[in-house]
């Protein structure tokens, strides 16, 4: 969908956001993005990917506050994307 629809949806203000995941409607991503030839638009998908993983899986469920659950699920989507970026 476009970046602005996205923007709309995940930002309170202008932002730049390409992707984002949402538990109840799924991954949201930028059509400008070439995920099928980008290497760097592909690990954006795969961030949100992740993020889709840690909701199913329960994975910062036992985390009491919503703050620090979603730091914990940043850091580690952010370090896999890092990861694959590097590989």
């Amino acid at each position: 969908m476009p970046q602005t629809v996205i923007q709309e949806q995940f930002c309170r203000r202008p932002c730049p956001v390409r992707a984002a995941y949402d538990a109840t409607r799924g991954v949201f991503i930028d059509e400008n993005l070439d995920v099928a030839n980008n290497t760097f638009d592909r690990s954006i998908l795969l961030h949100e990917l992740v993020h889709h993983a840690q909701a199913v899986s329960g994975r910062f469920d036992m985390v009491s506050s919503d703050c620090m659950r979603r730091n914990w699920a940043e850091q580690e989507a952010y370090f896999i994307q890092n990861r694959y970026l590097t590989e």
